[in-house]
């Protein structure tokens, strides 16, 4: 038999050569075992899908254990529709009875697999982007309406001397205040719920720290440019037309 590297690991430690596995012989009926010498090792296929861990398999050659049908697999360079028809020519030339069907190739076939999931994942970015979108208009009325309440107050404050800096540099430091808390919320959020999206992932983790650092480094953007425009106004504010409402 050849096994694969999963095989060889997980039971021998990598060194599966000349090792010997009992299988059942599937020419009885009953349930007798007999061993069997492996002769090689192949690298792991996803047979179950690419979203579920790799199993140890075993591949038997077909004199010793006959399939009613199999599937081979062909590299190849070139044009895979020329080689479709020269793969029929063959097996017609060695058996005119064997059907051939299903020729495929092998980007085909993942993409088959994977395309109720990347179109899943493209809805997810689309609506992703729309609440990065809904979250920054959101922000930047959240903090114009905050400036707006206390215009009176940078007002007062420009009459005792504060300079326009000094009214800018308030307006982002309680920005900055606000947005690390949203940041811990967030964060808290996002690490609870990451199992429900967990299945859809494929060769990234639930909680991979380029994807958070990055969505962090966003939202954190967004957040601060939505502000700035508020924070500016702000220290912009008209000390007289302020003074003269009082």
């Amino acid at each position: 038999m050849v096994v694969n590297r999963d095989l060889a690991t997980r039971f021998f430690g990598g060194n599966a050569l000349g090792k010997q596995l009992y299988i059942q012989d599937l020419g009885s009926t009953g349930s007798h075992l007999v061993p069997t010498s492996i002769v090689g090792v192949v690298e792991n296929v996803p047979h179950n899908g690419l979203l579920h861990p790799i199993e140890p398999e075993v591949y038997l050659p077909l004199a010793q254990v006959p399939q009613p049908d199999f599937e081979i697999a062909i590299r190849h360079s070139g044009d895979p529709d020329l080689l479709r028809s020269s793969i029929v020519n063959v097996v017609a030339d060695v058996d005119p009875t064997i059907p051939v069907s299903g020729l495929e190739t092998m980007d085909d076939r993942i993409a088959y697999r994977v395309t109720f999931r990347k179109a899943f994942l493209v809805l997810i970015s689309l609506f992703a982007g729309l609440a990065v979108v809904v979250s920054a208009i959101g922000i930047a009325g959240m903090f114009a309406y905050m400036v707006a309440q206390r215009t009176r107050e940078m007002g007062i404050r420009l009459a005792l001397g504060a300079s326009r800096v000094h009214l800018l540099r308030i307006v982002l430091k309680e920005t900055w205040a606000i947005l690390n808390l949203g940041t811990l919320l967030g964060l808290v959020i996002s690490f609870a719920s990451s199992h429900a999206i967990r299945s859809m992932l494929v060769g990234i983790g639930q909680h991979d720290p380029v994807v958070n650092v990055s969505a962090l480094a966003l939202m954190s953007a967004v957040a601060l440019f939505a502000a700035l425009a508020p924070a500016i106004r702000a220290s912009q504010t008209d000390v007289l037309s302020v003074l003269r409402e009082d």
